[in-house]
This record gives C-alpha cells, sequence and structure tokens, in this order.
C-alpha cells in the first residue's frame, strides 16, 4: 500500500514504486556516490539521544541535523570539529551521543558542492508520478507528482535531513497495520517502533545479520501469512524445481475411549450417605 525509504533507500522505495526504472536508478545511485566520494574529507556524524527540538538548540554553524529517526533519535552531521564541539555542549547536558563510521558528513552543508552535477544527471532520466504511495523523506508527507518527477526535489534529498520518524507518523496515521523492512538488519523497524511505541501494529524484518537468510525470509513470510496477507506462493517457489502433492490423510477409526463408571450413580450415593467406598474411579 506504501513504500518509504531511508535516505538511499528513497531510491529503492522510488523504483519499487515506479518513479524510476531500476535501469535508471543503478547507474544515477553510482553517479551520486562517485560525487560524494569526490567531496573533502573530514565530514563527521553522530546519533543523539535526545529530542528534535533539544538536538537543535546545542548546534552551531557547520553542523547541520542529517536524520530524525524516532522522537528521541537525532543524526547530526557536519565538520569534525564542530560535530565535537556540539557533542560536548550536549554531553554537558546529560544527553549521550554515539559517532558513526562515515566517510562524509551526508545530508549536511558539505554536500552542496556536488549537488549541481547531481541534479544534472537526474534530469537526464524519466520520472514519472508513483504507482504506489511514497512517503518522502524530505517533508515525512506522502510525495506528490509534482515532487517526484521534479529533478531539484531529489536535489533537496540529498541536502536536507531524513524526517524517518515524521515519514512513519504518517504511515500509522493513514492506517498502516504491518509494516515489512527490506534491508540486511532490522534497524528501521525499530526507529519504527521507537515512534509508534503505543501502537499495536506488525513489525517484520526481511533479514537479520544474526540468522540465517533463509530461516528468517521463511519467517516473515510466515509472519505475514498468519496476520492474514496474501502471499504469491508462485512467486516464492518460481525459482526452485518442485510440484504440489497431496499428503495422504489419517485414517481416523472413530473409536470412543472415554471412561465409562458403571457404578458412579450408586458410589455417589454411597458418598452422600457417608458409607465408605474404595475408590470414586476404580470402583
Amino acid at each position: 500500500s506504501f513504500v518509504v525509504g531511508h535516505s538511499l533507500g528513497e531510491y529503492v522505495a522510488a523504483v519499487v514504486a515506479g518513479v524510476m526504472s531500476l535501469e535508471d536508478a543503478l547507474p544515477l545511485v553510482v553517479r551520486r556516490g562517485r560525487l560524494m566520494s569526490a567531496l573533502p574529507a573530514g565530514g563527521r556524524m553522530a546519533a543523539v539521544f535526545a529530542s528534535e527540538a533539544d538536538v537543535a538548540a546545542a548546534l552551531q554553524p557547520g553542523v547541520s541535523i542529517a536524520a530524525v529517526n524516532a522522537p528521541r533519535s537525532v543524526v547530526i552531521s557536519g565538520t569534525g570539529a564542530a560535530v565535537d564541539a556540539v557533542i560536548a555542549r550536549l554531553a554537558a547536558t546529560g544527553v549521550r551521543a554515539t559517532p558513526l563510521k562515515v566517510s562524509h558528513a551526508f545530508h549536511s552543508e558539505c554536500m552542496e558542492p556536488m549537488l549541481a552535477e547531481f541534479e544534472q544527471a537526474v534530469r537526464g532520466i524519466q520520472l514519472n508520478p508513483p504507482r504506489i504511495r511514497i512517503i518522502s523523506n524530505t517533508t515525512g508527507a506522502p510525495m506528490t507528482d509534482a515532487e517526484a518527477t521534479d529533478p531539484a526535489r531529489w536535489r533537496q534529498h540529498i541536502r536536507e535531513p531524513v524526517r524517518f520518524a515524521a515519514s512513519i507518523e504518517t504511515l500509522g496515521a493513514l492506517g498502516a497495520g504491518t509494516f515489512l523492512e527490506v534491508g540486511p538488519h532490522p534497524t528501521l523497524c525499530g526507529m519504527g517502533m521507537d515512534t509508534l511505541a503505543a501502537e499495536r501494529r506488525l513489525w517484520v524484518s526481511s533479514l537479520h545479520r544474526d540468522t540465517s537468510a533463509w530461516s528468517q525470509i521463511g519467517d516473515a513470510v510466515a509472519a505475514l501469512y498468519r496476520a492474514g496477507h496474501d502471499i504469491d506462493w508462485n512467486g516464492w517457489n518460481r525459482d526452485y524445481a518442485g510440484r504440489r502433492v497431496a499428503g495422504p490423510t489419517y485414517p481416523f477409526q472413530r473409536e470412543r475411549f472415554w471412561f465409562q463408571d458403571g457404578l458412579q450413580a450408586a458410589t455417589r450415593t454411597q458418598m452422600l450417605a457417608g458409607a465408605p467406598v474404595a475408590h470414586p474411579l476404580l470402583d
């Protein structure tokens, strides 16, 4: 019913939604990565466990909010010294922050030198109105046809913060009850559950780093089936040889084995009269 990605994952969501073809998206993502890699190194990012308002109050020039993943899960991004200064300022107020292992400061002003060239690359591919409702990272709301087909919007996506928490809130308000994360580990499921903590919904991950792929995918399909979702079983088995067979049925003999107490009434009468009885079951 809906698709939503996180940062680079929004290109996957766009392909699933029909906004861009896979053949166009793959070279575009490669171009995006090369443009980013060519930028000067030295950027830094950190996960901060506080509200967006508290983090915003501690920012200084050179640091941006890169993502709001949950009500108390924010990522900051910028030049190394500036990010360190913000982390120190937050630590003084008891706020915990964890540096992230990244090559560059994504979703910050450090990306600006590559934006114009990336927009030109987007103008070279075909963009279509979404066939499936896609939730925008930049607004947290359903992406309009105009937004989906605007190259400038995809340029803005690189610079602006990822509004993932707002995206999940939007899905909750739209009635989404089952969330399937397609990725190597259920990171986004955790963020989503933090955002919709009071809601009873089904969260399913396609893969888990500590579980074999087949076992995890099988469990995911089973969870979706138990929840009442239709499974394309032909698609599930399409790449594997096999055929459906009818299993043998069990020939129930319909014999009854309930204990029949022939003296039950007499025994009860004796018990009510206070007379001694041997045993209520064994006569």
